[in-house]
């Protein structure tokens, strides 16, 4: 089995969170080395100060923190060698999916 590189410039990480939640604190920290390393890209998205915040909170108020990449989301708790391998899984799945929607 040959393992996936996803390149940098390709991984957009967002992790949904709300500020003072220290879970969110704890998967940001997490993530923190892995982004250096790989050269990934993190936003930090705070679902009550969005102006679709009623649906974001809906939607992961209950799951935070919540971490998300083309169009996965992965949910906490989680590990790096667990965001490593989603993330490769995910890269995965996109690419056949924009393949199968071109070809």
């Amino acid at each position: 089995m040959t393992s996936v590189s996803p390149s940098p410039s390709s991984v957009q990480l967002t992790l949904f969170g709300t500020l003072g939640c220290h879970l969110c604190e704890q998967a940001q920290d997490l993530l923190q080395p892995m982004l250096q390393q790989q050269g990934w890209q993190l936003s930090l998205c705070d679902i009550a100060e969005q102006a679709d915040s009623d649906q974001l909170i809906s939607r992961y108020g209950l799951r935070i923190p919540v971490l998300q990449f083309a169009a996965a989301e992965l949910d906490w708790p989680f590990t790096a060698e667990q965001v490593q391998a989603w993330v490769s899984q995910a890269v995965v799945s996109h690419g056949q999916a924009s393949q199968q929607a071109g070809g």
